[in-house]
């Protein structure tokens, strides 16, 4: 049988928030969805959020990401 495609989108800080998508030969530009408790938006260089369809950089957040590092008691690395 033939390998499945996947997409799958995160960071090693925002794990829980992701994105996944068996690909779709239909939308080959859809990244697919977020998960359940992921916060998603697509913005330009700027940080502005864009209307749907127009391609830009893609931010993710959860509930569940950390918010500290292990030994960052000064927040450098945030």
């Amino acid at each position: 049988a033939p390998a499945q495609i996947v997409n799958y989108y995160t960071s090693t800080e925002a794990a829980p928030a992701q994105i996944t998508l068996l690909f779709d030969a239909n939308r080959p530009e859809s990244p697919g969805r977020p998960a359940s408790l992921a916060d998603l938006r697509v913005t330009d260089d700027t940080g502005r959020p864009l209307p749907p369809g127009e391609p830009g950089e893609l931010w993710l957040r959860s509930p569940a990401s950390p918010r500290t590092y292990l030994g960052d008691d000064d927040g450098v690395f945030q």
